[in-house]
Parts: structure tokens; sequence; C-alpha cells
């Protein structure tokens, strides 16, 4: 029994090693493809769309309150090229950064400052997508807003769970049906 489970595990080894061999075995250093050059009249610009993501809580001390900074570095994006700005509307919080009664809005996020874990407080009352899209339009840009739909499921289930829990305690139980559709307009 030992000798074939050593035989199996040698095996098994010397395959793992011819396949990573085999697998690497191009020495190309050039990419499949090149960016277009934006002064080749003869290449359309628009040939590869070109992405940045917006990540909600690592910008948020930055753009929460002022659009002037969001107008700034959709600038510097368009200045390097990019073609398409991803923005994340929906931070780990669960709440979100556009207006919708479907939800809460981002009031506070917990943010790397250089004093610390600091909380930066959202005080502007402007929609903070419709910003990104503004700006981003003035400037030729396509904006993509992107939501983490697990975090709006986690906090539907934390709610049921806490309203669960207050209406068996008081006897009334929970109701025969608890769900609908929610849209963010309605």
């Amino acid at each position: 029994m030992k000798n074939t489970f050593l035989t199996l595990l040698t095996a098994g080894a010397l395959l793992l090693f011819a396949g990573s061999v085999v697998s690497c075995g191009s020495d190309s250093k050039d990419p499949e493809w090149e960016w277009p050059d934006p002064e080749d009249p003869d290449r359309p610009a628009a040939e590869k769309p070109r992405f940045i993501w917006v990540d909600a809580a690592a910008n948020f001390p930055d753009f929460a309150n002022s659009r002037e900074n969001i107008a700034r570095d959709l600038a510097k994006a368009k200045e390097t090229g990019f073609t398409d700005i991803v923005v994340d509307v929906r931070p780990t919080t669960g709440d979100v950064l556009f207006r919708t009664t479907a939800t809460d809005q981002v009031a506070w996020l917990g943010a790397w400052l250089p004093g610390g874990y600091q909380r930066v407080e959202r005080t502007a009352t402007w929609d903070y997508l419709q910003a990104f899209i503004d700006e981003g339009h003035k400037l030729g840009l396509r904006i993509h807003a992107a939501i983490n739909p697990s975090r709006a499921e986690t906090q539907l289930r934390s709610a049921t769970r806490a309203w669960s829990s207050a209406t068996t305690s008081n006897g009334a139980g929970p109701p025969t049906s608890t769900s609908r559709a929610v849209s963010p307009t309605s």
C-alpha cells in the first residue's frame, strides 16, 4: 500500500512538472495587441475601450463632497487615454451613492487617511453618481455604475431576521408574504 502511494505521488509530481515546463515554453515578450496611437490618423482611437475603476471606499475622502475633485480626476483620466469610467456606487456597507428611495444613501465611510483610520462624512446634497455622469459626458467619457448585488441581499436578510425576532417575541409571527420587488425608483 505504501509503495502504491509513493508511486502515485511520484507520478503526479512528474506530471505537474512536465505540465509547467510545457506551459511556460513561449519566450515571446510582445503582447498580442497594442494600444492605438492617438496621434495616428489612420487608426481610430475608439478601436479599443480603456476602462478605469473608481472604487467607492478608496476614493470616498476625495470625491464624497467635491464635484471639483471628480471633474479634475475625470479630466486626468481623459488626458491619459481612458474612454470608460466604472463608478462603484454600492460600497461594502450596503447603502448607495446615488439618489433612490429603495435604500439609504451613504452617510459616511471609514477610510485610511494620514492620521489613521477615520470616519469620513458625506455632507454634500448632490447626487454622487450623477456628478460623474455630468462631468464625464462633458469630456466625452462613457460612465458605468457598478453595484455589488450581494450587499442588497445581505442587508435584506439582516432586516428580515431582526423583524422576525421582534414579531416572534410578541407572538405576532411572520406574515404570509414578506417579499416585494424593489426598483431604484420605487
